[in-house]
């Protein structure tokens, strides 16, 4: 025990300290929300087939592709990296344990997201 009655290993309680919010963004990077990319998911299909939404467009996002070490922890793989696709491709490719998608129709949602964003100016077409 030490003078003030707490162990010695307790830090004492500053009263003065505010806690400083989180950062929602690391430093020098800007938010996923200002990105046209993501921000063009709204109010498309889902382009993954294999979920079996049949094209909802309640939750569609840009789910990105994480595998291949493209991205991983704390690091977002780029935006062209991922295929419009609502929540349940997200909990099936993503976060699932057993394997219900497919390499090809991963491959078909990525190239038909692109071919959106080309269409959309978002992504240079090259001829």
């Amino acid at each position: 025990m030490s003078l003030t009655g707490r162990p010695v290993y307790q830090k004492g309680a500053v009263a003065d300290r505010k806690a400083k919010p989180m950062r929602r963004v690391a430093k020098g990077k800007r938010s996923s929300s200002e990105c046209p990319i993501m921000k063009s998911a709204k109010g498309e299909p889902c382009l993954a087939d294999w979920c079996g939404c049949n094209g909802s467009t309640e939750t569609t996002a840009v789910r990105h592709i994480r595998k291949f070490k493209i991205g991983g922890m704390g690091c977002k793989p780029p935006s062209f990296m991922g295929f419009y696709g609502c929540q349940k491709a997200e909990d099936m490719f993503a976060v699932s344990r057993t394997q219900e998608w497919t390499w090809r129709g991963i491959c078909q949602a990525l190239v038909l997201t692109q071919m959106r964003l080309v269409e959309q100016g978002l992504l240079g077409g090259g001829e």
